[in-house]
């Protein structure tokens, strides 16, 4: 990723992500609300991906509604809550990566 795109993706992440990023919702029955990346879904169960987490398996009888939402798990505007020094740290070390 060149210098412009990876800073558009910092800066505004919703504006086109990449299908693999897009944040999976599954509202489950009895009110939880599940955000994270779907691994896969049948007719007896959702995978969902959650940050920080082991995959979760979730029965389709907990589900009462799972879609994809327009919006990325990264937060807007990430870079103005870093100072001038870190964000130069960041975009150096992410361009290092493949």
């Amino acid at each position: 990723m060149n210098l412009d795109a990876l800073l558009r993706s910092l800066l505004t992440p919703n504006a086109a992500m990449e299908a693999g990023y897009r944040t999976f919702r599954v509202e489950l029955n009895n009110d939880e609300i599940l955000d994270g990346f779907l691994v896969s879904q049948d007719t007896q169960a959702v995978i969902l991906r959650i940050p920080n987490a082991e995959d979760r398996r979730i029965p389709r009888s907990e589900v009462r509604r799972a879609n994809y939402l327009r919006r990325s798990l990264m937060p807007e505007n990430l870079l103005e809550s870093f100072s001038d020094s870190d964000a130069t740290h960041l975009l150096s070390y992410l361009r290092t990566l493949k």
